[in-house]
C-alpha cells in the first residue's frame, strides 16, 4: 500500500506541478485582466467625473449663485472633434478640464444661447481661449530679416512664411515681395480673405500695390486713422470726392462717400498707367475701440451684412491696426457665420486654431474672443433681415404670413439675445459689472423715479457742474447713432438738471410723452411756465415758451431758456433756443406714430442739434418713438432695413425698449404704412405690384407739400381751398379748357382706393410749381393717366421730365374698370386721372398735341 501510495504519490506529484502551472498561468492571467478592467473603469469613471465637474461648474457673481449645469443633450457640444483636430494629451490629474475644454466644441445653433447662458460668465470660455497657443511653430524668417523687420509695426506679429502675401518683385523699381499681410482661409475657399496690419509710411505704397496685385475690391478696415491721439493708419485714399493720388504707379481715385452711424462706405477707383480701371469699395467701421469691444454686436453685425451683400470676385482684404485683434476677430465672425448658415452648427475653437493656423494672434485677447461669441449669437439671430428697401414689401409678406408667425419668431429670437430683465419694478440692478454703478450713491438714487430704469455708465451724459451744489448725474442714456436722448419726465428736484442736460448737450427739439401727467403725478416736476405771459423762473434759468401750434396731437412751443450765469452755456451765447412737442396721445397706434413722425421731422433740428425724447419712465413710449424715427432715418439714408439690429442696439443702451411684441409689431405697421404711402420721407421708388404708379406718383409728392411754396402760403388758392379738406371723386369733362374738378358723391361712395384730395391736388402741384408742364399718358387698357404737360415747358421743366419717363411712370399696374379724378392744381398744371373705362380722346384737343401720337399708342 506504501509503495502504492508512494508511486501514486509520484505520478500525482508530476500531474500536481502541471496542473499547478497551468492554474497559476490562467489566475495570473485572470489578474492582468482584473487589473486592466479595474483601470479601465478608473479612467471612464474619472472622465465622468471631469464631464460632472464641468457640468455643474458654478459661479459667483455679486453674491449670487449662478448655476451653469447644463443638458448634455440639448445645451452642451455632444460631437468629439474631427479627425484631423489636434491629439489628445496624455490623461494626468489635472488635465481632465482642459480635455474637456477642447473634447465637444461643436455647438448647435439652435443651443447656442443656452450654451452662452452657462459658460459665459464662468472661466469656461477664457481657460479654452487661453488653451489655444498664439503662435504655431511655422517658420517667419523672412519676416524677421534686417530688409523687412522695419516694415512690421510690432516685432512680434509678423506672418508665417507659408501664408504670406508675395507681392512681385522688381529690381529695377526696388519692389520687394514682403508685406505684413497673410492669406487666411474661408469656410469653404482656400485664400478668401487677406488678413493685413495697417499701413503707415514705410509701407504706404506696399499696401496699395497689394490691391492691384492681388485684385482686391474690397476693403474692411476696422480701425480710426487716429486713435488714444496715435496714427493708427496712414490714409491710403483722397479726402474730398473726384480728388485723385498717386501712390507709386498706381491712382487711387474717391468717387463716392456714404457716412453712416457706424460705418462709412468709399468708393474707389484703381487706376496703372494705361491698363483698365478697377473698382474697389471701402468698408470703414469706426465704432470699435483697439482697446476694447463694440458696445453691441449689432452695429458690426449690421456691417458684416453691409459688407457680404456687396459682390466682389478678389479676396476680402481685412485690416485693424496689427492685423490680428479686431481682424481676426470679423474674420472669425464671416467663418462663423457661413458654418453655421452651411451646417447649422458653429465651432469656436476649432475656427481660433484654423486662424492663428494661418496668421499668428489672430483674435488677440479674451474680451474679443468672448465678444465674437455675442456678435455670432446676434449674425445668427438677424441672418436675413437686413433687407434693401426694393425687398421690403416681400419682407412684410412673409413675416405676416400665417404659416411663419414671422414677427413673434423675430421677436422672440431678440428677446433671446437681450435677456436683460425689463420689467418696471422698483429693484436696482446690481452692481458695477452691469455697468450701474454711477447709481449707487445716495443722492443718485434720488434721482430716479424708478429704480429698475436707470442709464448705463457708457451711455450716461455726464453734466457739468456750475455750482459745489450741483451734481454730475441725470437718468438718461445717449443714443450716439443718432444724436438722440432718452430720459424719464424731470421730476421736481431734477428741473433744473433736465434743463443742464438740454442746454449742455444742446438738444434742439424735445419729444414728450405723458408730460399731461404733472397735473396729477406728484412725481412729474413742471418743467415748463403755465403760460405764455409768465416766464419760469429757477435758480439757474428762465424759461419762456409761446405756443406755435395747436393740434389734435401735440402742442407745438418754442421755448427760449436764458442762463442767469454765463459760466453756465459758456461764453459763446447767453439764450438757448429749441422746440417742444407735446404729445397728447400716449397710446401709440401705428396711424398716430406716422403723424408724429411727420411732425417730429418737420421739427427736426439740424446735424449739430440733438433730439431728446421723454416719457413717464424715460423708455417704453419715447424708446418706440425714438426706435421708430431712427429705423426711417436709416431707410432713407442707407436703402435699406434691418429691424431686429435697431431694436437690439438701442436696447443695449436702454435695455427697457421695446419689451413687447405688440410694440415690436407697431415697429413693422408703422413701417407698412410708410412704404405703402411713401409718406413724407420720399424713401421708395417702386410700391408693391398691386398698387398703381397713379396711386405712387401721388403719394409720393406729399412730401413736396412741406416744402412747395404753393402749400406754404397763410391763404392758399381758392381752387386748391374747395376741395383740401374732403374725400372727393370727380369724373372727366370731355370738353377742352374745363379744368375745375366736379365733385361726384355717387362716385365718391364707389372709389375702391379712397383718395383725398388734398393728396391729388399735392401731385399735381408738388413737382411743376415754377414752370408749368403737360403731358398725356395712354397706359393701355381702359385706365389712363393724365399729366398735361405741353412740348415748349417741357424743355423748361426743373425735374427734366421725357414723355417716356412720365409714359413709364404712370402705365404698367393701373387697374381698369375704376373711377375719374380731375384735379385743377392752380396755374397752368392739371392732372387728370381717369378711372372709368374708355380712352377719352379728346384730350388731344388741349396742350398736348405734339406728343399725343406717341403716348395714345403707348403699352403698359
Amino acid at each position: 500500500m506504501t509503495e502504492i501510495s508512494a508511486v501514486q504519490s509520484g505520478e500525482g506529484g508530476d500531474d500536481s506541478a502541471v496542473i499547478g502551472a497551468v492554474v497559476g498561468s490562467i489566475l495570473g492571467l485572470i489578474i492582468v485582466i482584473v487589473i486592466v478592467i479595474f483601470f479601465v473603469w478608473r479612467h471612464r469613471r474619472n472622465r465622468s467625473e471631469g464631464n460632472q465637474n464641468v457640468k455643474q461648474y458654478r459661479t459667483k457673481k455679486n453674491n449670487r449663485e449662478t448655476s451653469a449645469t447644463i443638458s448634455a443633450s440639448s445645451s452642451a457640444p455632444t460631437l468629439p472633434l474631427r479627425p484631423n483636430a489636434e491629439a489628445e494629451e496624455a490623461e494626468t490629474p489635472g488635465t481632465a478640464y482642459l480635455k474637456m475644454l477642447h473634447r465637444n466644441t461643436v455647438i448647435a445653433v439652435e443651443n447656442l444661447r443656452t450654451y452662452l447662458h452657462n459658460y459665459a460668465s464662468d472661466n469656461f470660455l477664457r481657460n479654452q481661449f487661453e488653451s489655444v497657443p498664439m503662435a504655431n511653430s511655422f517658420s517667419h524668417r523672412e519676416a524677421l530679416s534686417a530688409q523687412n523687420s522695419k516694415k512690421n509695426l510690432f516685432k512680434s506679429i509678423v506672418p508665417y512664411d507659408n501664408s504670406r502675401v508675395m507681392l512681385q518683385v522688381d529690381t529695377y523699381k526696388k519692389h520687394e515681395d514682403y508685406i505684413n499681410a497673410s492669406f487666411v482661409k474661408g469656410y469653404n475657399s482656400e485664400a478668401f480673405f487677406i488678413a493685413s496690419q495697417a499701413p503707415n509710411n514705410v509701407t504706404l505704397h506696399d499696401f496699395v500695390r497689394m490691391l492691384w496685385e492681388k485684385q482686391v475690391d474690397r476693403v474692411v478696415m476696422l480701425t480710426n486713422l487716429i486713435e488714444d491721439r496715435q496714427v493708427k493708419c496712414t490714409m491710403y485714399w483722397p479726402e474730398e470726392e473726384e480728388e485723385e493720388v498717386t501712390f507709386g504707379e498706381i491712382k487711387v481715385k474717391l468717387l463716392t462717400t456714404k457716412v453712416f452711424a457706424e460705418y462709412t462706405i468709399r468708393e474707389m477707383q484703381l487706376s496703372k498707367k494705361r491698363r483698365s480701371l478697377r473698382a474697389l469699395v471701402h468698408f470703414h467701421f469706426t465704432a470699435w475701440p483697439e482697446k476694447s469691444v463694440p458696445d453691441s454686436p449689432c452695429g458690426l453685425v449690421d456691417f458684416h451684412q453691409r459688407v457680404l451683400a456687396s459682390p466682389g470676385s478678389g479676396p476680402l482684404l481685412v485690416h485693424c491696426s496689427n492685423g490680428v485683434g479686431r481682424t481676426g476677430t470679423f474674420i472669425a465672425l464671416c467663418y462663423l457665420l457661413q458654418e453655421a448658415e452651411t451646417t447649422g452648427k458653429m465651432d469656436f475653437l476649432s475656427t481660433l486654431k484654423r486662424l492663428r493656423h494661418d496668421r499668428m494672434k489672430m483674435i488677440h485677447t479674451f474680451d474679443q474672443y468672448k465678444f465674437l461669441h455675442h456678435a455670432a449669437l446676434v449674425g445668427h439671430m438677424a441672418a436675413g433681415t437686413n433687407i434693401p428697401v426694393q425687398e421690403i414689401c416681400e419682407r412684410f409678406k412673409k413675416l405676416e404670413s400665417h404659416q411663419n408667425n414671422g414677427y413673434k419668431q423675430e421677436f422672440d429670437a431678440l428677446s433671446a439675445v437681450c435677456v436683460e430683465d425689463f420689467s418696471e419694478s422698483t429693484q436696482t440692478p446690481d452692481d458695477k459689472e452691469d455697468g450701474y454703478e454711477e447709481i449707487q450713491t445716495v443722492i443718485n438714487k434720488q434721482k430716479n423715479r424708478l429704480g429698475n430704469f436707470l442709464p448705463k455708465n457708457a451711455y450716461m451724459p455726464e453734466l457739468m457742474c456750475e455750482v459745489k451744489t450741483m451734481d454730475k448725474y441725470i437718468n438718461a442714456v445717449l443714443v450716439p447713432t443718432r444724436h438722440n436722448i432718452l430720459t424719464q419726465l424731470p421730476l421736481p428736484s431734477t428741473v433744473t438738471d433736465f434743463w443742464r442736460l438740454v442746454t449742455q448737450y444742446k438738444v434742439g427739439l424735445v419729444v414728450a410723452f405723458q408730460a399731461d401727467l404733472r397735473h396729477t403725478d406728484e412725481t412729474i416736476g413742471d418743467f415748463l411756465p403755465s403760460s405764455e405771459s409768465e416766464p419760469m423762473r429757477g435758480a439757474v434759468f428762465e424759461i419762456h415758451a409761446t405756443i406755435k401750434e395747436e393740434h389734435r396731437l401735440w402742442q407745438e412751443l418754442s421755448v427760449t431758456v436764458s442762463e442767469k450765469k454765463k459760466t453756465l452755456l459758456g461764453n459763446s451765447a447767453e439764450q438757448h433756443h429749441l422746440t417742444c412737442l407735446l404729445c397728447k396721445n400716449s397710446t401709440l397706434d401705428p396711424e398716430t406714430v406716422v403723424e408724429y413722425l411727420q411732425k417730429v421731422k418737420l421739427c427736426k433740428p439740424s446735424d449739430q442739434l440733438r433730439t431728446l425724447y421723454t416719457c413717464r419712465n424715460g423708455a417704453d413710449i419715447c424708446g418706440l418713438m425714438c426706435v421708430q424715427s431712427i429705423l426711417l432715418d436709416k431707410l432713407e439714408a442707407e436703402q435699406c432695413l434691418a429691424v431686429p439690429l435697431v431694436v437690439g442696439a438701442i436696447k443695449a443702451i436702454r435695455p427697457q425698449v421695446i419689451t413687447t411684441l405688440d410694440e415690436y409689431m407697431c415697429l413693422y405697421k408703422v413701417l407698412r404704412l410708410i412704404c405703402a404711402a411713401d409718406d413724407g420721407y420720399g424713401i421708395l421708388e417702386n410700391e408693391e405690384p398691386q398698387q398703381s404708379k397713379r396711386d405712387a406718383s401721388i403719394n409720393k409728392a406729399v412730401s413736396s407739400s412741406h416744402t412747395n411754396p404753393a402749400f406754404q402760403q397763410e391763404e392758399p388758392d381758392n381752387s386748391l381751398k374747395s376741395y383740401v379738406n374732403t374725400k372727393i371723386i370727380v369724373s372727366v369733362e370731355q370738353q377742352p379748357g374745363i379744368l375745375e374738378p366736379q365733385t361726384d358723391p355717387v362716385l365718391m361712395k364707389e372709389a375702391s382706393n379712397k383718395p383725398t384730395a388734398s393728396s391729388v391736388a399735392t401731385a399735381a402741384a408738388g413737382a411743376n410749381v415754377v414752370v408749368e408742364n403737360d403731358v398725356l399718358v395712354d397706359a393701355g387698357g381702359g385706365t389712363d393717366t393724365y399729366v398735361e404737360m405741353n412740348s415748349d415747358d417741357m424743355n423748361q421743366a426743373p425735374n427734366n421730365p421725357t414723355a417716356s419717363s412720365v409714359a413709364t411712370a404712370a402705365a404698367g399696374t393701373n387697374v381698369a374698370g375704376e373711377y375719374d379724378v380731375l384735379v385743377d392744381a392752380g396755374g397752368e398744371t392739371d392732372t387728370y386721372v381717369e378711372m372709368n373705362s374708355g380712352d377719352p380722346c379728346s384730350a388731344k384737343e388741349h396742350s398736348i398735341l405734339p406728343i399725343f401720337n406717341f403716348l395714345c399708342n403707348f403699352d403698359g
